[in-house]
């Protein structure tokens, strides 16, 4: 079952996800693939590796790592518009 991280770590099946707060992070996640955003590294990088990589994504990899086709599918079967 997918699930929807936020901030502070608590997990949401999307099925339990309200329709408006669905719709919000699937526009969230579209301006972050046309800005570019920062996304957590791991913890256990060291410093050099961490430099290496910075942890910034745009475009096919921010919808990828946010599971864009999946929120996009519970939207679908749910009826609601998206953009």
């Amino acid at each position: 079952m997918p699930k929807w991280t936020t901030k502070d770590g608590t997990e949401i099946p999307y099925s339990e996800i309200e329709d408006d707060h669905l719709l919000n992070i699937i526009g969230w996640v579209e301006r972050q693939s046309n800005n570019g955003c920062m996304v957590p590294m791991p913890e256990d990088l060291d410093y050099y590796h961490a430099y290496l990589c910075e942890g910034v994504m745009e475009g096919e990899e921010v919808l990828d790592y946010f599971d864009y086709e999946g929120l996009c599918h519970e939207a679908e079967s749910r009826k609601l518009k998206t953009s």
